[in-house]
């Protein structure tokens, strides 16, 4: 965990409130926290990803809000930049086809199917002996997933917000569209909750009850960010548990999901390609036994989306069904 310079607690007050912070803090000030809040974002998720896999060090995570003037901020066009998230933010896609294997010729090495590919990177297609690279066989556009998320099937109060963004992104744009845009209050600390994708057998757990209660109470007291995968399964399951038991906090936590876009099942359900953004994006969250799997090691390819967060970052490498990124998705 690792906080925030102490000088940024100034901002903040006992029962703030995006509307309040904007209020309480000029525009100018608030870029300058975004740069101290995205370059902290990007640390502390960096070395949380990294852990991915790791066994868990600590579970749980707290309560939800999202202002309307979130909101319409979030979709308020620009009248001198154009729209905001559309110049400011970008996707990433594949625009080289280089054959997965000598089996798999219709797939590409990104991970997607020919048909998913754009005209320019089908004009010659390559054998699965030529190289590929996220960093040299991709190119930027303008991001075409943002806005809110309805998830089917799920009692949502309010709907979390998402980005779809490049793995480049700059940090110091970040912060300002957490902070300004999205009107998130601005932080002490930042706790990470991450671990292994495995089945986590919350019940086998003698203090999972504390364990709920202990890290809520420390995001809440601290007024901090929690971060975890944003996964509908394992640990994120469990903070899940612990922001449905907390919902009546007046002043509720922000918890953001960090994963890769290419890990994320159902990923067309958060696309809008008139690149307007969906308010809201109508996604399905797919079982387990219903997540298309690795025939040789019977792992997902992806994962869907777990309900209770509050934001979500979904950060492009270009790619399909690899969750290896997540460990280097903040070392931009």
């Amino acid at each position: 965990m690792e906080p925030v310079p102490e000088d940024t607690e100034a901002v903040t007050q006992e029962d703030s409130m995006p509307r309040s912070l904007s209020r309480s803090v000029s525009r100018t000030k608030i870029r300058e926290q975004a740069n101290l809040v995205g370059r902290s974002v990007s640390s502390q998720a960096s070395k949380s990803a990294r852990s991915l896999r790791a066994p868990v060090s600590a579970v749980s995570r707290a309560g939800r809000r999202v202002s309307r003037a979130a909101r319409s901020h979030f979709r308020k066009p620009e009248r001198r930049n154009g729209y905001y998230i559309t110049d400011t933010f970008c996707r990433r896609e594949c625009n080289k086809f280089v054959s997965n294997s000598a089996t798999e010729e219709n797939t590409c090495k990104c991970g997607f199917l020919d048909d998913e590919h754009s005209e320019a990177a089908l004009s010659y297609r390559h054998t699965h002996s030529a190289d590929w690279d996220p960093a040299v066989d991709t190119v930027t556009l303008p991001t075409n997933a943002y806005g809110e998320i309805d998830f089917l099937h799920a009692d949502n109060d309010v709907l979390p917000l998402y980005l779809r963004c490049d793995m480049e992104v700059d940090v110091v744009e970040l912060g300002n569209l957490l902070l300004d845009k999205w009107a998130m209050p601005l932080p002490n600390l930042l706790i990470s909750v991450f671990g292994g994708h495995s089945k986590f057998d919350s019940k086998k757990m003698t203090a999972e009850s504390d364990i709920k209660e202990g890290l809520v109470k420390a995001a809440r007291d601290t007024k901090g960010w929690l971060f975890t995968s944003g996964v509908n399964h394992g640990v994120s399951n469990l903070v899940g548990d612990a922001v449905a038991m907390k919902r009546s906090f007046v002043n509720a936590i922000p918890v953001i999901g960090v994963n890769s876009w290419g890990a994320v099942a159902n990923s067309n359900d958060l696309i809008d390609a008139k690149e307007q953004g969906l308010f809201p994006a109508k996604y399905i969250a797919l079982r387990q036994n219903e997540l298309e799997r690795n025939p040789e090691t019977n792992k997902p390819k992806s994962m869907s989306l777990e309900h209770e967060h509050t934001h979500f970052l979904l950060v492009d490498f270009g790619t399909k069904n690899n969750f290896h990124e997540t460990d280097v998705c903040w070392s931009f």
